[in-house]
């Protein structure tokens, strides 16, 4: 009898890998955006909170978007089981870094680490996903991204709660959550040793150093692949509404709801829930196609979710008090409203998660094969742009009156309507079973 994917020797170790990585980065981005929001962590000659946190969110992604130029030259060239243990090595590294920084009280110690993550990224991302077409068979890639995406997504959960309940603690949060970041890390360098070896797909590849000319030249590959384009830029817009979001939700929860550090968790934890579920689901409807309708659908009712959160807000709006206590997360869940909008927004990451498989397997099917990692390399580098604008647009919130963060609610819905307007009009334009083909004679 066939062992499932994802306890097989060549998904397990790196889907462990990349889950344990998920916890720490998490885990350190999560504490540190709760931690300098609520004034737990300082970060010297930092005045205004509200402004540090969209400007601390860009950058992971500015890191990914520098990094992304040479992670995908070396993920082609390199094996990928060596890789996968340097990249992780790096990663075990960076987060005693962090670690050193959260008991010393630095807090750019720990912004350090975060961009250095974003560095490490950019070089395991690439490898990762150019490794799934290569361990799996086209039929199993929409099932496999989305078990790898619903252990992603299960332990953003877990590292998003364990870093915003851990710095919340007033004696020995910092210690622990030090304690944590490191040993996640070293437990999935201890994974992706057992990885299957695979040669690089271009092992002659000479390493262009220059930056700019080997950037140029992997955007000419990319926009080659017209079929490459389109799930690319999805995937993009993904990522410009997911970054909106997660650092839309600590600004909104204290200004429009009047709650704490521990809401704000409770919220992001029901959104990583939801986006997990969404990806086991897409996993199991795909059944060998390529699930492009069912992502259209996701995405039609994620923006009808997100729609919800404002009227929603208007019956929680709290006049906030500048010095007054903010509401806890159980005298806040104890309001009707406040439960229906966690559900809200927990059902629009599911349908997001539903969404997303389909396009990260059609960029890895549809990518030649000695090109493929450069090429996702590019979307890596496009996912950190659109991440980096996600982060800017929220600082429009902290900045101008005029749009409330309820308000920008209703931005990211039409963004996410206008998407599902798009490819509803896609499927109606190619021929009859291009848009959500049958990979397999799978019944």
């Amino acid at each position: 009898m066939t062992k499932p994917l994802i306890l097989q020797k060549r998904f397990l170790p790196m889907w462990l890998g990349q889950s344990f990585g998920a916890i720490s980065d998490n885990m350190n981005r999560q504490l540190l955006l709760i931690g300098v929001q609520f004034g737990i962590i300082t970060l010297a000659g930092v005045e205004n909170p509200e402004q540090a946190v969209p400007l601390i969110g860009t950058l992971f992604p500015i890191a990914m978007l520098i990094g992304s130029m040479y992670g995908g030259q070396f993920a082609e060239k390199y094996d990928t089981r060596l890789m996968f243990r340097r990249t992780k090595f790096v990663e075990v590294l960076l987060m005693m870094v962090a670690a050193f920084g959260l008991i010393t009280q630095m807090g750019w110690v720990i912004v350090f680490a975060l961009f250095g993550m974003g560095l490490q990224s950019s070089f395991f991302n690439p490898t990762r996903q150019s490794a799934m077409p290569k361990y799996l068979e086209p039929d199993e890639l929409v099932r496999g991204n989305g078990i790898m995406n619903a252990g992603l997504y299960g332990c953003i959960l877990l590292g998003i709660g364990l870093g915003g309940s851990l710095i919340l603690r007033e004696d020995d949060g910092a210690f622990i959550s030090a304690v944590g970041l490191v040993l996640f890390s070293l437990l999935g360098y201890i994974a992706v040793w057992f990885a299957p070896p695979s040669p690089g797909t271009n092992p002659d590849l000479k390493i262009d150093w220059t930056g700019i000319r080997p950037t140029i030249v992997m955007f000419k590959f990319t926009f080659a692949e017209q079929s490459v384009i389109r799930p690319l830029i999805g995937l993009m817009l993904f990522y410009f509404v997911s970054t909106a979001i997660t650092i839309l939700l600590p600004i909104y929860v204290e200004n429009t709801l009047g709650a704490g550090g521990g809401a704000t968790t409770v919220f992001m934890l029901l959104f990583a829930v939801g986006a997990g579920v969404g990806a086991i689901i897409a996993a199991t409807l795909a059944r060998g196609r390529s699930g492009l309708g069912y992502s259209t659908a996701g995405i039609g009712l994620a923006a009808l979710c997100i729609f919800l959160v404002y009227p929603l807000s208007l019956d929680l709006k709290t006049d906030v008090i500048a010095g007054a206590p903010l509401m806890d997360a159980a005298t806040f869940f104890a309001q009707p409203q406040a439960r229906i909008l966690g559900g809200a927004l927990c059902l629009s990451a599911v349908f997001l998660g539903i969404f997303i498989a389909p396009l990260q397997a059609a960029v890895q099917r549809r990518a030649p094969q000695e090109r493929r990692s450069r090429i996702l390399a590019v979307g890596n580098m496009g996912y950190a742009i659109a991440a980096i604008f996600g982060s800017l647009t929220v600082r429009l919130v902290t900045d101008f009156e005029a749009i409330t963060p309820e308000l920008a609610f209703i931005g990211v819905g039409i963004i996410l309507a206008c998407i599902a307007i798009y490819m509803v009009i896609r499927r109606s334009t190619v021929p009859a079973g291009q848009f959500d083909e049958m990979l397999t004679n799978y019944t």
